[in-house]
């Protein structure tokens, strides 16, 4: 299902549910979490070009105003849609630089002024592409880990929708990757997305969208779940109860089953009455940088 690319850079395909959060211990802000986004904030910054196997990427690096050197950081991965890094400047970028992270933000290839060939997502092709896209941005990890101002023992990756599958797989890649904080990213396959998002188009209700779901038995494309199941990177996904761009819910389902089964790599938090876009339905953007920075405390990346 194709829609008009929302600003989070994602191409707007799919769903989400009903909520469901049994077996997980959710902290949901009450006092705080509306707020107005103020513009990004203006540290430091350099201009630069990466080297990442057959493309070069153009890339911006920031660095949070007065923050302590070396600082912790992220590179910020893309939706699904053609992204260049100012169209997330607004955004992560500045969420993540609020929490104290200095962020590498780059073009995606064949956007912007990076090289190469953007190639949008098919199921059949979601594997290729996600493995592609993975080894740019573990690319941009390896440079920015050698970064002067850069602590290279807490670099991490932050993204939303469509690199909620990518990400897993950099952080496979090298043991380097600390964290990872997806933002409405999917863990269930391409194919059971793609389907929830072909049912809605389609003109099916939400509710009977998500009971369909559990029977799909076509093509699945690339599935996350073993990879989600033997993951060690401290992983914290954010989701939006009431996203209607990815299967939020079956998501949600997931990683509370990968929880029950051992693995304690993955937390989760669900912000009440937001969209996939973090907005309220009074049109405000829920703040995540008080979740985002007592995850990161917890594990030491923070001060």
């Amino acid at each position: 299902m194709k829609r008009p690319p929302p600003r989070r850079g994602d191409d707007g395909r799919g769903v989400g549910g009903k909520r469901s959060l049994a077996g997980i211990a959710l902290a949901l802000l009450a006092a705080c979490e509306s707020h107005s986004k103020e513009p990004v904030l203006e540290g430091e910054r350099r201009e630069v070009r990466i080297a990442a196997g057959d493309v070069t990427l153009a890339a911006t690096l920031h660095f949070p105003p007065g923050a302590a050197r070396p600082c912790p950081a992220v590179v910020q991965l893309h939706g699904s849609a053609p992204t260049s890094r100012s169209d997330q400047r607004f955004f992560y970028t500045t969420v993540c630089l609020r929490s104290g992270l200095a962020v590498l933000a780059y073009d995606k290839r064949g956007c912007g002024e990076s090289t190469g060939t953007f190639t949008r997502f098919t199921v059949d092709g979601s594997a290729a592409l996600f493995d592609e896209l993975a080894r740019d941005a573990a690319s941009a990890h390896a440079w920015l880990r050698g970064q002067p101002g850069i602590d290279p023992a807490r670099v991490g990756l932050v993204g939303g929708s469509q690199a909620g599958w990518i990400m897993p797989l950099v952080a496979e890649r090298t043991e380097a990757v600390r964290f990872i904080v997806a933002g409405c990213g999917p863990s269930v396959s391409a194919g059971e997305e793609d389907f929830h998002g072909e049912l809605l188009k389609s003109g099916v209700p939400l509710a009977r969208a998500d009971l369909l779901l559990e029977s799909d038995d076509g093509p699945r494309g690339y599935d996350p779940r073993p990879l989600l199941r033997r993951s060690t990177t401290p992983t914290l996904w954010l989701f939006g109860e009431r996203d209607d761009v990815i299967p939020t819910h079956a998501c949600i389902r997931e990683l509370e089953r990968i929880a029950a089964e051992g693995n304690a790599s993955h937390s989760l938090h669900v912000f009440a009455d937001a969209d996939h876009d973090y907005r309220t339905s009074r049109g405000d953007e829920v703040l995540l940088e008080p979740v985002i920075g007592a995850f990161l405390r917890a594990r030491g990346l923070l001060p």
